[in-house]
Order: C-alpha cells, then structure tokens, then sequence
C-alpha cells in the first residue's frame, strides 16, 4: 500500500510538473512570436526606397528608387543596386585611406581629365565620399557629371 501511495503522489506530482513545463513552453513561445514580430516591424520601418537621380553632360536625367537601409552607407546601396539590376551599371575605384570613388555609371562617356561624378545629395554638394555618406529616409541623392574649374 505505501508503494502505491508513493506510485500515486510521483504520478501526480510528474502530471502537475509536465503540465507547468507546457504552460511555460507555450507562452515562452508566444513571447518568442511577437519578440519577431516586433523585429520584423522594426526591420521594415529601417527600409525605404532611396531616390537616385543621374545627370550627363548633355542634361540627360534617370532617376532610379532604390531600396535602402536606414543608416547604411551610399556605396554599399548602390553597389547591392549594381548587381540585382541589368539596367544599372556602376564603376567604382577604391582608394586605400579615402574609401570609394565612383568612376562612371551606365556606361556614359566622360572626359577622366576633365570631368566627374559629382555626388549631390538634398541639392548640396556633399562634403563626404560615398562610402562614408549614410542615407536617411527622404534623401534624394544625384550623380551629375561636372567639370573640374
């Protein structure tokens, strides 16, 4: 008789006990849930379409939106861009202290000892390269081709 009072209180004692470890497990996960809901909203308020305008010589304008991360750098979104699209061609040179210099885009003819790619960015000259730039949303970034003066 004590064997099967011991018998009965282990069992209830291990029903009580799996019981309580399915009750954490299930709001464990539920907390799991909306711990990657919140990451995922938070991940997608991070992402916005970057509005990139390119300018020739002759005036000739293609703006492009491109997705972008908030913060990250110039380079790296267009670089992303460049590779993910046919009808987006982009030249770059990497200078060791000074980061990454863009050498021409799509193709276009330009004279290397008299012209660049100036990069502007809200309609000001940017006092940075486009390896230390980081966009924001709303920014509107062009590359227009300019003579050295």
């Amino acid at each position: 008789m004590f064997k099967s009072q011991n018998a009965k209180i282990f069992a209830s004692i291990t029903v009580v006990l799996l019981v309580i470890g399915l009750s954490i497990g299930a709001i464990s996960l539920r907390s799991s849930s909306l711990q990657n809901q919140v990451i995922q909203q938070q991940a997608n308020d991070q992402i916005f379409d970057l509005k990139v305008k390119i300018i020739t010589s002759e005036d000739q304008e293609t703006t492009y939106l491109i997705r972008a991360n908030k913060e990250e750098a110039l380079f790296s979104v267009l670089k992303r861009f460049d590779l993910n699209n046919d009808n987006f061609k982009m030249e770059y040179q990497e200078f060791e202290e000074l980061g990454s210099f863009i050498t021409n885009f799509n193709d276009i003819p330009l004279d290397q000892n008299s012209q660049f790619w100036e990069l502007i960015v809200n309609g000001q000259q940017s006092q940075v390269g486009v390896s230390i730039y980081k966009v924001l949303e709303g920014d509107q970034v062009t590359y227009q081709v300019t003579n050295f003066n």
